[in-house]
């Protein structure tokens, strides 16, 4: 009941390139895989501002899609997923967890090491956060949240709203629902992303 699309829906802008973005994920075979990029203002305020929201992606697939949508000047700190892809699938002992398949096709086509995280999967502190993420206030007397989510991420903006409580947990959500983009968000949310220093910080600590 949180959610305002006036209030937490932008249109799309040009990102400063100081600002510490981030890709956090929930995957899915035959319900969808949804991965978001977010982005962290110096004020802390979270712009998701890339969205791909698919069915049917093998791990190795989905790490490809992930790395072709995004551009080679874009300084990816680290990715965040559910902790569920760290699980050995199958009785083969030598068998690749998706995190290593993830990592491991990241190296090939990227030449270099992915930080990826465990995501935190406490539930209800996990919304509790969102929750506060999309709490209004006022920022140089402008009605703003701390999450911002440009128009373009069309499946977040569907189904986020659309969650229901759990009539067991009411304090969590129904997982029955479509709740594979609002996890990813909670993912990011608990990875605790920090805001990037504006450069009046910079100029104050060093000067």
């Amino acid at each position: 009941g949180e959610w305002r699309r006036a209030l937490h829906v932008c249109k799309p802008f040009h990102i400063d390139s100081e600002w510490k973005r981030f890709v956090m994920g929930d995957y899915g075979y035959a319900k969808p895989s949804a991965v978001y990029w977010g982005v962290v203002d110096p004020e802390g305020v979270l712009y998701i501002y890339r969205e791909l929201y698919q069915t049917e992606l093998t791990f190795s697939r989905l790490a490809e899609e992930i790395i072709a949508r995004t551009p080679d000047d874009e300084d990816i700190r680290y990715w965040v997923f559910d902790p569920s892809i760290w699980a050995k699938r199958g009785e083969n002992e030598n068998a690749l967890s998706g995190a290593e398949i993830l990592t491991q096709v990241y190296a090939q086509k990227k030449k270099k090491h992915l930080l990826l995280m465990r995501g935190n999967n406490d539930r209800l502190n996990g919304w509790l956060e969102l929750r506060e993420y999309l709490k209004p206030f006022l920022r140089q007397h402008e009605t703003i949240a701390k999450l911002q989510v440009f128009d373009t991420c069309i499946n977040l903006i569907r189904s986020l709203p659309s969650l229901v409580y759990d009539e067991h947990r009411v304090e969590d959500c129904d997982t029955d629902g479509e709740d594979h983009a609002a996890d990813a968000v909670r993912y990011g949310i608990m990875s605790r992303p920090q805001p990037a220093r504006s450069q009046k910080q910079i100029e104050d600590k060093f000067f």
